[in-house]
């Protein structure tokens, strides 16, 4: 009976489908990769948390739990990109916005309330510029190459989303 009971676990490993973390921290299926987000922002927002807001921007849709915060033992904070520019490592969208609560602190609360977390709103639109590039897993040094389109000026080889 037990030797049943394994080979049934061990078989329906291989049936059912398999998720992988990717690098936003967003489970994914096997062979896709997310796309790269690179972003500007009005003030320098790293350490605070992001959430995202409806269209009208009026309430909150998305936010992260506490433990979803990290990565790898590592708060998932933006990455330094040159001229001000960062690389998401969150999963934010053009309807992001940010929190007045920082990673240390949100990762220590027990209960998260979407309608008290509006209270919290720093700012809600903050960007100065919004990309969508190719996917991560189409690049081979991500931060080197992202670093010289942004210093030659050929970001704009992405989507721009947002711009002043």
């Amino acid at each position: 009976m037990k030797k049943a009971a394994a080979l049934l676990i061990l078989f329906s490993s291989f049936i059912t489908p398999a998720f992988s973390r990717g690098d936003l921290g967003t489970p994914q299926a096997p062979g896709n990769s997310p796309l790269v987000i690179v972003y500007k922002t009005k003030h320098n927002f790293d350490k605070y948390v992001p959430v995202v807001l409806s269209q009208d921007r009026q309430k909150i849709v998305s936010y992260p739990a506490p433990q979803d915060l990290m990565y790898h033992g590592k708060f998932a904070y933006p990455t330094k990109l040159a001229k001000g520019y960062r690389l998401d490592n969150r999963g934010l969208n053009i309807y992001s916005a940010f929190l007045d609560i920082t990673y240390t602190k949100y990762s220590k609360m027990k209960d998260v309330d979407p309608a008290e977390l509006m209270n919290h709103i720093k700012s809600s639109e903050p960007f100065l510029f919004f990309y969508r590039c190719d996917k991560r897993n189409e690049y081979k040094n991500i931060m080197r190459e992202l670093n010289a389109k942004i210093k030659k000026g050929t970001l704009t080889s992405c989507e721009c989303l947002v711009k002043p």
